[in-house]
């Protein structure tokens, strides 16, 4: 049986309780992968930069890495997805726009 997690809060973009989804398939202790200068993932595994490497390449590396389980929770609490978009529009306004 799921427990669900009153104070989850993952998938900011829906504005719904948070809620079990036992049949998701997910990595949550895998290595985190980081970005270069360039926007391309590094690699946890090897270390290197690919900027043709994605997100289910990463993932598939995690559940190969044995970090892979089944069921998850999604939702928030109201506010919570305006709060995220806001926030998230600002970072990328911080570091994509161009200075002059």
């Amino acid at each position: 049986m799921m427990r669900i997690m009153p104070d989850a809060h993952h998938a900011f973009e829906r504005d719904q309780p948070v809620f079990a989804v036992p049949e998701a398939r997910v990595s949550p202790n895998a290595p985190i992968e980081y970005l270069d200068a360039t926007g391309a993932m590094i690699s946890a595994r090897s270390g290197v930069a690919d900027s043709l490497r994605t997100d289910a390449q990463q993932f598939q590396d995690g559940i190969d890495g044995g970090f892979g389980q089944k069921g998850a929770h999604m939702g928030g609490r109201p506010g919570l997805t305006e709060l995220f978009i806001d926030d998230m529009l600002t970072f990328h306004r911080s570091v994509l726009t161009p200075s002059d």
